[in-house]
């Protein structure tokens, strides 16, 4: 089966604002169009990070800690043009772009864990698209700079993420 974004298309700049809520990081995320190209994206939300403590097996103890987080983008999307060239459908902003990101991590904790917080930012290339009218797919790769690290110890991580959501 073959699957094609929605028959509808964006033709030109509609100051579209956009709703999303995320499935696999529980969260709200709203998309503010600025012109034909560009957008503003702020995501609130909940990130399931994994834990595992102790030694041998048996005594192992493993869960999740759900810690909020806030999630800001300026996008560049790359191929609107082209998508509509081919006939394709640019609306609620399906396309590939780049993005200057930054996304703050708050301590969290549960009765076992606890993360501390975490601040990164950077740039990542991303491919989203709107099926069916409301079934959103996300997917985004880049190099991030976790900004709470001491000067000597800062480093650059590779960044995935990857959702699924409901558009409004």
């Amino acid at each position: 089966m073959l699957l094609t974004a929605q028959n509808n298309s964006k033709s030109s700049f509609s100051n579209e604002t956009i709703k999303r809520i995320h499935l696999l990081s529980p969260g709200f995320e709203i998309e503010q169009d600025l012109n034909k190209n560009l957008s503003f994206v702020g995501n609130f939300g909940f990130f399931p990070a994994f834990y595992s403590q102790g030694g041998s097996l048996n005594k192992r103890r493993e869960g999740i800690v759900w810690a909020p987080f806030i999630d800001l983008q300026g996008r560049y999307y790359t191929n609107f043009n082209r998508r509509l060239d081919k006939g394709k459908s640019i609306e609620n902003n399906s396309g590939n772009f780049i993005a200057l990101k930054l996304t703050n991590y708050f301590p969290s904790e549960n009765d076992e864990a606890t993360t501390d917080a975490l601040t990164i930012a950077g740039f990542v290339y991303g491919i989203q698209r709107t099926y069916w009218d409301h079934f959103h797919i996300n997917l985004e790769s880049g190099l991030m700079a976790d900004l709470n690290a001491a000067q000597n110890d800062s480093f650059v991580l590779p960044w995935v993420s990857f959702q699924l959501g409901y558009t409004f």
